[in-house]
């Protein structure tokens, strides 16, 4: 609870920066890590601004793709990766257990699965939806909240989630 808590400060304190900050940790076709603003879904652009982190990228087209990280100098941002970093170790914890108690509901080891999911599987992104839409409505610019886990703030029609690829 309290690591979420942290991760839902800082990410706060990222989205309210000035585009200019983040931008120059922009993800790019060689890099998937990072902001973008640019989302589209079904060909129609997204509203939501997005932060993916993930492991660094030691095969494929993307090989030597890393994660980015905004200056901790600015306000509110110290402790950003150490936080986003222990988010993501929760997350995957979590997922790992969720993976146990599925291999155990199909009648198999808990840790049956465990093998086909390995670090290469893991991000942790996050995403601020504008301050004017609601990100819990369902349709083609929102996450449904059945698919993304979505945690509310205090500013009405605003809510940090990691984001669902497959929305």
């Amino acid at each position: 609870k309290q690591v979420t808590g942290q991760m839902q400060t800082v990410m706060e304190y990222f989205f309210a920066l000035p585009s200019s900050q983040k931008k120059a940790v922009e993800r790019t076709t060689e890099n998937p890590w990072g902001f973008y603003d640019r989302e589209l879904t079904k060909n129609v652009r997204d509203w939501k601004e997005i932060f993916d982190v993930g492991p660094d990228i030691q095969t494929d087209a993307l090989s030597g793709a890393r994660a980015q990280w905004p200056d901790e100098s600015a306000p509110g941002l110290q402790g950003f990766r150490s936080t986003v970093i222990a988010f993501s170790a929760a997350c995957e914890a979590m997922a790992m257990r969720l993976l146990q108690a599925i291999s155990q509901n199909l009648g198999m080891p808990a840790q049956y699965l465990n093998s086909f999911f390995g670090a290469d599987h893991t991000a942790c992104p996050s995403y601020r939806a504008p301050r004017h839409q609601s990100p819990y409505r369902f349709g083609r610019h929102y996450c449904a909240p059945a698919r993304c886990a979505a945690w509310p703030t205090d500013v009405a029609g605003r809510s940090l989630a990691p984001h669902c690829a497959a929305c």
